[in-house]
């Protein structure tokens, strides 16, 4: 399934504010994840690049990784049904 399509699938509004309220770091660690990726992966030209991410949960930072890089594939494991 696309990550747009089951991020939004997965997260409501109100979900979505319920984490943030309840993990205030979240959104920096979002942010950091993103930057500190990005200057890695700039290394890399015409590569793909393959990421496993083990323990998806919501799929907050799977969406900040997919979103840095369209040479990102990203395999996902959780072991909750819609993680």
């Amino acid at each position: 399934m696309n990550i747009n399509k089951r991020f939004n699938k997965s997260l409501s509004g109100k979900k979505l504010a319920s984490i943030h309220t309840y993990a205030p770091h979240q959104r920096k660690l979002e942010k950091l994840i993103g930057i500190t990726l990005k200057k890695y992966f700039r290394k890399f030209t015409g590569q793909n690049i393959n990421i496993i991410e083990i323990g998806t949960g919501a799929g907050l930072t799977s969406k900040i990784i997919l979103d840095i890089d369209r040479r990102i594939h990203l395999e996902s494991v959780d072991n909750e049904p819609n993680g």
